[in-house]
């Protein structure tokens, strides 16, 4: 049904948009001269076409706001916009019994195929009863991941109106949900539930390998290994792009993070962040923003990622644990760079042999409430030498205490070989900030990202 609304509301937008744009062409198109109606015709159609995406925007809020937020499908979108943040299997039970329990009389099973036990089931309910209980796990044991409607008689693929059970399959898990009244909610609502459920359950195993890890053993190379495994391997190739990277932990671990994701052949998301603090609770923190940033659907939309990250942090209850974060996409196809500049230390862009600053427009993650968090647009040229890192390079600082970030001799090198090669441009820059510091090492965690815009 939401679809639906949302399709015919499109629809019929752009029917009377088109009508309102025809007409008033139809008449200069009598009246004025070719060169007169085509720059008319241009800035007429920039106008509705603004206008359209405002009136879209207002429109499709509305319907979502509308349909999701009120009446009875505001129930499951508050249970799987809970456990979005949810860290621990009392999270996941807490939103089960306040959303789904109390809020919509639904009865719940929570299974653990592997070792065939109950982590959670609705008390004095139908998934209380061991009879039932024993009917569902052995009938669906086989089953693949994703979603399966059931009917009273627990049938899988219950059309619409004999619904009365929804179960989730994912890994070793399944959850299984009743309502008599399931076939009154939008069923695209328990595909969002079943995605979150996923995301749950990922983030909840990162967390647990590396508690299980520190605390089997205190050898910080292996919680170092583990840390890794988080972050990328191997650069990907991106048509388009040519990308440098160096990574240094000044310990074992690391609170720095990066990754770098394909959306598209032309859209490349990138991402740079520093953990406050040090030691294995920063470690635990990077490695919860990566996995968060990775399983997440909507990479597309730096808005959302910097809530989610926002969110992830704060929910871990950790004292004076924030993030600093850079996120971009560069749309090699539109030649744009869009990013979120929450903190780290103001990019470089070098772009016809000037340097650049992009400016931080966004507040640290996991300390105060996030309220605009707008994206900027930049365009970008074949050429453009972009220098992305945390404050283990900007921070260095010489003999006369002077940092390297307002250096005018560093400046200069930058502009003098940022035509290289992404790579071999890396390099030369951690040498020379080497050379630079008074103590000839690094004196904080690096990750440094150079994205060269090919030519």
């Amino acid at each position: 049904m939401y679809r639906f609304l949302r399709m015919s509301a499109k629809s019929m937008l752009l029917v009377i948009f088109a009508v309102s744009f025809s007409i008033p062409m139809a008449y200069f198109l009598k009246t004025a001269g070719f060169i007169h109606y085509f720059i008319i015709a241009g800035g007429t159609f920039l106008l509705f076409s603004f206008i359209y995406a405002v009136f879209h925007k207002k429109i499709e809020h509305m319907i979502f706001k509308k349909h999701f937020l009120s009446g009875y499908n505001k129930r499951i979108y508050d249970f799987y916009d809970k456990i979005r943040v949810s860290f621990s299997i009392a999270d996941f039970i807490d939103a089960l019994k306040e959303f789904l329990e109390t809020g919509a009389d639904f009865s719940a099973l929570w299974w653990n195929k592997k070792n065939r036990s109950i982590i959670y089931g609705s008390p004095g309910k139908t998934t209380s009863d061991m009879k039932t209980v024993y009917t569902l796990t052995e009938s669906f044991q086989n089953e693949k991941n994703g979603v399966y409607f059931l009917d009273p008689q627990f049938n899988k693929n219950a059309p619409g109106q004999f619904r009365e059970g929804v179960l989730f399959v994912y890994s070793e898990y399944h959850l299984y949900l009743f309502s008599k009244y399931l076939s009154v909610y939008d069923h695209h609502l328990f595909d969002e539930a079943y995605h979150e459920f996923q995301t749950y359950l990922n983030r909840v195993e990162t967390m647990e390998k590396m508690f299980a890890l520190s605390a089997i053993s205190r050898e910080w190379s292996l919680v170092a290994e583990t840390q890794k495994s988080f972050l990328l391997g191997n650069l990907p190739d991106i048509a388009g792009l040519d990308i440098g990277l160096k990574y240094e932990a000044l310990v074992n671990v690391s609170g720095d993070y990066y990754d770098i994701i394909p959306l598209s052949p032309e859209r490349t998301l990138v991402v740079l962040g520093d953990v406050s603090g040090k030691g294995l609770s920063a470690a635990l923190v990077m490695g919860i923003i990566v996995n968060t940033i990775r399983i997440m659907e909507r990479k597309d939309s730096l808005e959302t990622i910097f809530r989610y990250v926002d969110s992830a942090i704060k929910s871990m209850n950790f004292d004076g644990k924030f993030t600093a974060m850079f996120a971009g996409i560069f749309d090699t196809a539109e030649k744009t760079l869009t990013y979120i500049d929450a903190g780290i230390p103001e990019p470089w862009m070098m772009h016809n042999d000037e340097v650049h600053l992009l400016e931080s427009n966004c507040s640290l993650l996991g300390i105060i409430e996030l309220v605009n968090v707008n994206p900027k647009k930049v365009d970008i040229v074949p050429g453009d030498v972009f220098i992305i890192s945390t404050d283990g390079l900007w921070e260095i600082e010489n003999e006369n205490e002077d940092m390297i970030y307002n250096n005018l001799d560093f400046k200069e090198k930058v502009l003098e070989i940022y035509r290289r090669p992404a790579q071999e441009f890396t390099d030369e820059i951690v040498n020379y900030s080497k050379k630079y510091a008074s103590s000839g090492e690094l004196r904080d965690d690096l990750a440094l990202l150079v994205v060269k815009v090919r030519e």
